[in-house]
């Protein structure tokens, strides 16, 4: 296949995320995009805990003129289309077989990741990494240049990623001069440096990242421990690597490794997947989308044991006996039934459906029953706040971002979620911004059913949390009304 048919046959493939709807983060992001694109400050006008560079990100995909979903989803369709072409570039000198199979893994697992996983910093990191596997064999001053740059773009989408540097120095360590090396890190950090810019060129630039870092590091302290927080890492990482991968995608990987460890692309992405796995170890978070930064390495080691069993069944075939190429048939079927195919196929109809309006993905969640996944119910919220019409609506929740992407006067909300509220790992700066917004808001949204200990690490909904805070609860029964009750949240409105 050429790479223009391989390139179409991903784009039909990853084409399904159009569809996808906006989950909790990408709702957050929207918020904070669309107050970086109107001047405001991020970490003092919008909370997250996320650096800045993801929120830039989607500050250029709202600049197209489309609705914050699809404009969202349009602009991270074309940037996996990048970096399908980044990987074929990558794999230049391996056989087609070998290119076609990266491609189409690296589409599968994206599209089978799901709306909540997609459109995330570890998905946008893909073409850095991508990027980085090219670079591999260029001229030195190319390696160079692409590793500062690529590396830099990916630290500032997540610092930890900054583990995917120490394979590549490994690697250029016997291939250049040591006072090369260090043109690397430097590029690296002034690149990370300018994601950081939208922030800094704010009169409170300077105080706004010292509030994300706070709550970096007070969010990064706060994850469940003990046994029963090990317990639920190693089924997360289990279920990931079996499910969203798939199992015979990370057979397939090893089979490269074991085969082919001596060829430098192969021994280079084996250390970047194992490097990045390591980040997500440290951040102690296990949600399938933080695994999503394995998947370029993933999906050149799986594409080269694809093509290595591919040629392995296909020289002894036409000598081999039927019982043998009865049984190889059966295994090749299991494998493509316990890789990501399935997950994909499902996924293609659920998002292609739902992107020419037979609501097929919404439809498909809210059978799911489960808390936080009904995207029609938020949208029921944000219409409820929109029909009141009121100047300054508030909405307080830990799922905030899946509401507020549709209210109307979105930019009077600074928390796009409350777990930055009512969390316990939360700058006291933010949580008194937050409650003088209160006292002067004219209508409060507030989920009385968003209890995610795991986010605020306490066992209370928002509006318990509020509710328990003196001064906040006092002036909630002093100055607002409940009118309505929306899925499962109040709406408030303010006494005249």
């Amino acid at each position: 296949m050429s790479r223009a048919g391989a390139i179409a046959l991903a784009a039909v493939l990853l084409g399904a995320i159009i569809g996808f709807p906006l989950g909790m983060d990408q709702g957050m992001f929207v918020h904070c995009a669309r107050v970086l694109n109107e001047g405001g400050t991020l970490y003092v006008d919008a909370y997250d805990v996320k650096p800045p560079a993801i929120h830039s990100l989607y500050a250029m995909a709202l600049w197209l003129p489309f609705s914050p979903e699809m404009a969202v989803r349009l602009f991270e369709f074309a940037w996996n289309l990048l970096t399908c072409f980044a990987l074929w570039q990558a794999l230049q000198a391996w056989a087609p077989t070998v290119r076609v199979s990266a491609v189409l893994v690296f589409a599968g697992i994206m599209v089978a990741s799901g709306h909540p996983n997609t459109a995330q910093p570890e998905t946008f990191a893909a073409l850095p990494f991508a990027a980085l596997l090219w670079a591999v064999n260029q001229p030195p001053r190319v390696r160079m240049l692409v590793y500062g740059i690529a590396g830099g773009l990916a630290i500032g989408l997540k610092p930890t990623m900054a583990l995917a540097g120490i394979p590549l120095l490994l690697l250029e360590r016997s291939r250049l001069p040591m006072s090369s090396l260090f043109v690397v890190p430097v590029l690296a950090m002034l690149t990370a440096g300018v994601t950081v810019v939208p922030v800094l060129v704010q009169p409170d630039g300077l105080d706004a990242l010292r509030l994300m870092v706070e709550a970096q590091v007070a969010f990064g302290a706060s994850t469940d421990g003990g046994a029963h927080g090990l317990t639920n890492s190693l089924v997360s990482i289990v279920r990931w690597f079996s499910l969203s991968a798939g199992v015979s995608v990370v057979a397939a990987a090893g089979i490269a490794y074991r085969s082919t460890s001596q060829h430098p692309l192969v021994r280079i992405s084996a250390w970047l997947l194992i490097s990045l796995f390591a980040s997500v170890l440290i951040e102690h978070r296990f949600h399938p989308y933080h695994f999503l930064r394995m998947v370029v390495p993933l999906a050149v080691l799986a594409g080269i044991g694809v093509h290595n069993v591919a040629h392995a069944v296909c020289h002894r075939w036409p000598l081999a006996s039927r019982q043998w190429r009865t049984l190889t048939a059966a295994a090749l079927a299991v494998g493509l039934l316990t890789s990501c195919a399935p997950r994909s196929i499902h996924k293609v109809y659920l998002g292609y459906c739902q992107l020419f309006g037979l609501d097929t993905y919404a439809t498909y969640l809210a059978s799911r029953n489960i808390e936080g996944e009904d995207i029609t119910a938020y949208r029921e919220v944000a219409e409820s706040v929109n029909n009141l019409q009121s100047p300054r609506p508030i909405v307080l929740s830990v799922r905030a971002g899946s509401v507020l992407p549709w209210i109307q006067e979105w930019r009077f909300s600074r928390a796009a979620s409350t777990q930055f509220v009512t969390g316990l790992a939360t700058p006291p700066a933010w949580i008194q911004a937050v409650r003088a917004d209160v006292a002067q808001a004219t209508l409060l949204a507030i989920d009385t059913a968003d209890v995610v200990p795991m986010l605020t690490g306490h066992h209370q909904s928002t509006l318990r949390a509020l509710q328990s805070t003196p001064d906040v609860g006092a002036l909630l029964s002093k100055r607002f009304a409940a009118v309505d009750t929306v899925h499962t949240f109040v709406i408030l409105i303010a006494n005249s």
